[in-house]
């Protein structure tokens, strides 16, 4: 049943192990930019201006604070605020150095367009396309049966009964199942295939299994986790507010500002070091900003996860938001199945091994199938 899900899971996965890359290859004139000669990048103040002023219809969701020198500033952005308005694009890209509008998108409409192909295969690896949280809810559930079928798949490869190989040892026996018959024939060939390379890659098949059940369905998640370990996040606990109690008093420059007071004390506290600047998230729904810097507690290639929670009526500090905590193995946990799942840890190998392993998935589902299918017709058969 859950392997024509992970087929399709599978295989987009695979493409979306290079994400960026590949969206970078087919967009260049949104993605990227040309460095004027000794140009720096516009202060983020001088960025908002511009940002307000070509795009008086929407608001960005966060502001990247820092980006490699050939990026463009990429926007996630929703309708401002106390209009109705909807338009035809959720994305909007920036040049760093000008200020310039370079273009707008519908990151995910449609397979069909080298604009939104890349966004289109995130939608449909993460919910399989579908609308209203359903395809969520699928894969959470698909996700939690791959998981069991992982463990008990592993039990049906231990050689339980020693029948005529009685004489053999017990490690003997279940190397067997290990190994890829060369001589074989296509049916037997099918089965190694499958049960080798199950096993081979067994323990990231269920890395995999168990990081979608936190994508895809959380509160199974954490139900299962806190019981064994601690999370800290203060996010978790800030109340969503009806629209007409939102009072976003604070706006991004001093936000930013706040946050930029705020981190130098935070790392002395808790004993890491600042990086660089990485982002500020705006969230209307509980009225509040998280502005983050990539420290040494980070965890992602890339990632800026270290942050301060910041009110949005009131300015105040709420609490640190932090990737690794001394009390709260949770949170290294989570992060490190985010960026095992999402190829953003170990660098370019990593990435090559996780677009392999979407294929392999997507080959172990269909050799599943035939292997079921040809222990259907036996039994038929008698």
């Amino acid at each position: 049943m859950i392997a024509g899900f992970l087929v399709i899971t599978g295989l987009t996965g695979s493409m979306l192990a290079f994400h960026e890359p590949l969206d970078r290859w087919l967009n260049p004139d949104l993605m990227l930019v040309q460095p004027p000669p000794r140009g720096k990048a516009l202060p983020i103040e001088a960025l908002i201006a511009h940002i307000e002023a070509a795009l008086p219809e929407a608001e960005p969701r966060y502001l990247p604070l820092q980006e490699a020198a050939t990026s463009s500033v990429r926007l996630r952005v929703v309708p401002r605020s106390g209009t109705d308005h909807a338009f035809p694009y959720d994305e909007a890209f920036f040049d760093q150095y000008s200020g310039a509008l370079l273009g707008t998108r519908a990151a995910d409409a449609t397979p069909f367009d080298r604009r939104s192909v890349m966004g289109f295969m995130f939608r449909l690896h993460q919910s399989l396309a579908l609308p209203s949280g359903w395809g969520t809810a699928i894969l959470g559930g698909v996700s939690l049966l791959w998981l069991f079928d992982s463990l008990f798949g592993f039990t049906l490869t231990l050689p339980l009964r020693a029948g005529a190989a009685r004489r053999k040892s017990w490690v003997s026996r279940w190397a067997v199942a290990w190994r890829i018959k060369r001589a074989a024939g296509p049916t037997r060939r099918v089965l190694d295939l499958h049960r080798a390379g199950g096993l081979w890659l067994w323990g990231m098949l269920v890395i995999f299994a168990w990081s979608s059940v936190l994508l895809s369905l959380s509160p199974v998640y954490y139900a299962a986790m806190r019981g064994v370990v601690r999370f800290d996040d203060p996010r978790a606990a800030l109340l969503s507010k009806p629209h007409s109690a939102v009072s976003m008093m604070v706006d991004w420059q001093q936000a930013i500002a706040i946050g930029r007071r705020a981190m130098p004390g935070i790392a002395r506290a808790h004993g890491f070091k600042i990086e660089r600047e990485g982002e500020i998230l705006r969230n209307r729904r509980t009225n509040s900003y998280a502005y983050y810097v990539r420290s040494t507690l980070d965890i992602r290639d890339d990632g800026a996860a270290t942050g301060v929670l910041i009110d949005a009526a009131t300015g105040a500090v709420i609490a640190p938001l932090l990737p690794r905590h001394p009390e709260a193995a949770g949170n290294a946990i989570n992060r490190w199945l985010y960026g095992l799942h999402m190829a953003q840890v170990f660098g370019f190998p990593y990435r090559i091994f996780v677009a392999t392993f979407g294929l392999t998935v997507a080959m172990l589902s269909i050799t599943g199938i035939l292997v079921w299918r040809r222990k259907r017709s036996a039994r038929f058969r008698k």
